[in-house]
Protein backbone atom coordinates (compact mmCIF):
# COMPACT_ATOMS: atom_id res chain seq x y z
CA UNK A 1 0.00 0.00 0.00
CA UNK A 2 1.46 3.55 -0.89
CA UNK A 3 0.95 5.94 1.65
CA UNK A 4 -0.63 9.11 0.83
CA UNK A 5 0.56 12.19 1.72
CA UNK A 6 -1.09 16.32 1.69
CA UNK A 7 1.70 18.29 0.43
CA UNK A 8 4.03 15.56 -0.58
CA UNK A 9 4.63 13.30 -3.82
CA UNK A 10 6.89 11.66 -5.94
CA UNK A 11 6.98 14.73 -8.74
CA UNK A 12 9.88 16.29 -9.50
CA UNK A 13 11.95 14.12 -7.17
CA UNK A 14 15.52 14.68 -8.25
CA UNK A 15 17.79 11.49 -9.04
CA UNK A 16 20.76 10.75 -7.07
CA UNK A 17 23.16 12.42 -10.02
CA UNK A 18 20.98 15.87 -9.83
CA UNK A 19 21.72 15.67 -6.27
CA UNK A 20 25.59 15.03 -6.21
CA UNK A 21 25.43 18.04 -9.22
CA UNK A 22 23.67 20.11 -7.04
CA UNK A 23 25.84 19.63 -3.90
CA UNK A 24 28.96 20.44 -6.42
CA UNK A 25 27.04 23.32 -7.76
CA UNK A 26 26.45 24.93 -4.06
CA UNK A 27 29.53 24.35 -2.51
CA UNK A 28 31.27 26.64 -5.95
CA UNK A 29 28.66 28.97 -5.35
CA UNK A 30 30.09 29.13 -1.59
CA UNK A 31 33.87 29.68 -3.09
CA UNK A 32 32.84 32.05 -5.57
CA UNK A 33 31.29 34.46 -3.06
CA UNK A 34 33.95 33.74 -0.24
CA UNK A 35 36.43 35.08 -3.30
CA UNK A 36 34.50 38.17 -4.39
CA UNK A 37 33.93 38.99 -0.11
CA UNK A 38 36.98 37.48 1.40
CA UNK A 39 36.36 39.33 4.68
CA UNK A 40 32.73 38.37 4.96
CA UNK A 41 30.97 35.47 5.90
CA UNK A 42 28.64 33.10 3.66
CA UNK A 43 25.50 31.53 4.76
CA UNK A 44 24.25 28.42 2.88
CA UNK A 45 20.62 28.33 4.09
CA UNK A 46 18.45 25.27 2.38
CA UNK A 47 16.07 22.80 4.49
CA UNK A 48 15.98 19.77 5.98
CA UNK A 49 13.27 17.79 3.63
CA UNK A 50 12.80 13.38 4.10
CA UNK A 51 11.68 11.69 1.27
CA UNK A 52 11.76 11.92 -2.54
CA UNK A 53 9.98 15.65 -3.52
CA UNK A 54 12.12 18.30 -2.40
CA UNK A 55 10.19 21.30 -3.84
CA UNK A 56 6.91 22.02 -3.87
CA UNK A 57 4.18 24.95 -2.81
CA UNK A 58 4.51 23.86 0.57
CA UNK A 59 8.33 23.70 0.61
CA UNK A 60 8.48 26.78 -0.78
CA UNK A 61 6.34 28.16 1.99
CA UNK A 62 8.55 27.05 4.56
CA UNK A 63 11.41 27.99 2.23
CA UNK A 64 10.27 31.81 2.10
CA UNK A 65 9.52 32.19 5.73
CA UNK A 66 12.68 30.92 6.68
CA UNK A 67 14.46 33.74 4.28
CA UNK A 68 12.33 36.30 5.66
CA UNK A 69 13.64 35.34 9.13
CA UNK A 70 16.95 35.56 8.06
CA UNK A 71 16.51 38.67 5.94
CA UNK A 72 15.11 40.23 9.39
CA UNK A 73 17.67 39.25 11.60
CA UNK A 74 20.68 40.35 9.07
CA UNK A 75 19.38 43.44 7.70
CA UNK A 76 21.90 46.06 7.66
CA UNK A 77 24.91 42.88 7.73
CA UNK A 78 23.54 41.60 4.10
CA UNK A 79 26.01 42.23 1.29
CA UNK A 80 24.75 40.01 -1.73
CA UNK A 81 21.89 38.11 -1.95
CA UNK A 82 21.22 34.26 -4.15
CA UNK A 83 18.78 32.43 -4.50
CA UNK A 84 18.21 28.81 -6.42
CA UNK A 85 15.42 26.97 -7.07
CA UNK A 86 15.90 23.48 -8.03
CA UNK A 87 14.39 20.06 -8.00
CA UNK A 88 16.78 19.76 -5.38
CA UNK A 89 14.98 22.19 -3.15
CA UNK A 90 15.27 25.62 -2.59
CA UNK A 91 18.53 27.18 -1.47
CA UNK A 92 19.75 30.80 -0.26
CA UNK A 93 22.92 32.07 -0.27
CA UNK A 94 24.21 35.33 1.23
CA UNK A 95 27.20 37.60 2.24
CA UNK A 96 27.25 39.05 4.97
CA UNK A 97 29.08 41.41 7.18
CA UNK A 98 29.83 41.30 11.29
CA UNK A 99 30.80 39.05 13.81
CA UNK A 100 30.36 35.67 12.11
CA UNK A 101 30.28 33.86 15.67
CA UNK A 102 26.86 36.05 16.63
CA UNK A 103 25.49 35.33 13.44
CA UNK A 104 26.19 31.49 13.35
CA UNK A 105 24.63 31.94 17.50
CA UNK A 106 21.63 33.74 15.88
CA UNK A 107 21.28 30.83 12.51
CA UNK A 108 21.44 28.31 15.69
CA UNK A 109 18.48 29.97 17.00
CA UNK A 110 16.62 30.21 14.33
CA UNK A 111 17.03 26.33 13.80
CA UNK A 112 16.07 25.88 17.17
CA UNK A 113 13.40 28.67 18.23
CA UNK A 114 11.49 29.49 15.03
CA UNK A 115 8.44 27.63 14.33
CA UNK A 116 9.51 26.12 11.34
CA UNK A 117 13.34 26.03 12.43
CA UNK A 118 13.51 22.20 12.53
CA UNK A 119 12.69 21.87 9.16
CA UNK A 120 16.06 25.09 8.07
CA UNK A 121 19.66 24.31 7.44
CA UNK A 122 21.35 27.19 8.01
CA UNK A 123 25.49 26.67 7.54
CA UNK A 124 27.92 29.54 8.20
CA UNK A 125 31.15 29.91 6.18
CA UNK A 126 34.28 32.45 7.46
CA UNK A 127 37.83 32.18 5.66
CA UNK A 128 36.35 29.13 3.86
CA UNK A 129 35.87 27.58 6.80
CA UNK A 130 32.39 25.50 7.90
CA UNK A 131 31.28 27.01 11.05
CA UNK A 132 29.83 24.24 13.05
CA UNK A 133 28.54 23.84 16.75
CA UNK A 134 30.61 22.05 18.16
CA UNK A 135 32.92 24.85 17.26
CA UNK A 136 31.04 27.62 19.41
CA UNK A 137 29.88 24.54 22.33
CA UNK A 138 26.68 24.45 20.83
CA UNK A 139 24.81 21.20 21.33
CA UNK A 140 24.42 18.77 18.39
CA UNK A 141 21.00 19.28 16.34
CA UNK A 142 17.88 17.45 17.88
CA UNK A 143 15.74 15.12 15.85
CA UNK A 144 12.30 17.35 15.38
CA UNK A 145 11.03 13.27 16.39
CA UNK A 146 12.77 12.14 19.39
CA UNK A 147 14.42 14.93 20.17
CA UNK A 148 17.37 12.30 20.34
CA UNK A 149 21.38 13.70 18.05
CA UNK A 150 19.20 14.22 14.61
CA UNK A 151 22.74 12.91 12.90
CA UNK A 152 22.48 9.58 15.25
CA UNK A 153 18.42 9.00 13.97
CA UNK A 154 19.78 9.84 10.92
CA UNK A 155 22.50 7.33 10.22
CA UNK A 156 20.35 4.22 11.83
CA UNK A 157 17.40 5.56 9.53
CA UNK A 158 15.49 5.32 13.57
CA UNK A 159 12.55 7.00 11.86
CA UNK A 160 10.39 6.24 8.89
CA UNK A 161 10.05 9.00 5.99
CA UNK A 162 6.24 8.25 6.02
CA UNK A 163 6.65 9.46 9.89
CA UNK A 164 8.72 12.21 9.31
CA UNK A 165 6.73 13.19 6.46
CA UNK A 166 3.68 13.31 8.58
CA UNK A 167 4.94 15.38 11.15
CA UNK A 168 5.91 18.04 8.77
CA UNK A 169 2.82 18.09 7.42
CA UNK A 170 1.17 18.24 11.12
CA UNK A 171 3.32 21.17 11.56
CA UNK A 172 2.29 22.73 8.10
CA UNK A 173 -0.99 22.33 9.41
CA UNK A 174 -1.19 24.03 12.27
CA UNK A 175 0.65 27.23 11.09
CA UNK A 176 -1.08 30.11 12.16
CA UNK A 177 1.15 32.85 10.01
CA UNK A 178 0.39 33.96 6.53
Amino acid sequence: MTKKYKYFTKENSPSLEEVLNNREKRIRLIKDLHKEYPFASIICFKLNIPGEQKINDAVLKIFNQGKEEIDSLLNDKILVKKINRDITGPEYFLATSGDYIKIKKDMVDLEENSYFGRLYDIDLFHNGENITRDMLGIGQRKCFLCDNDAKVCARSRKHSVYEMITWIETLIDSYEGD
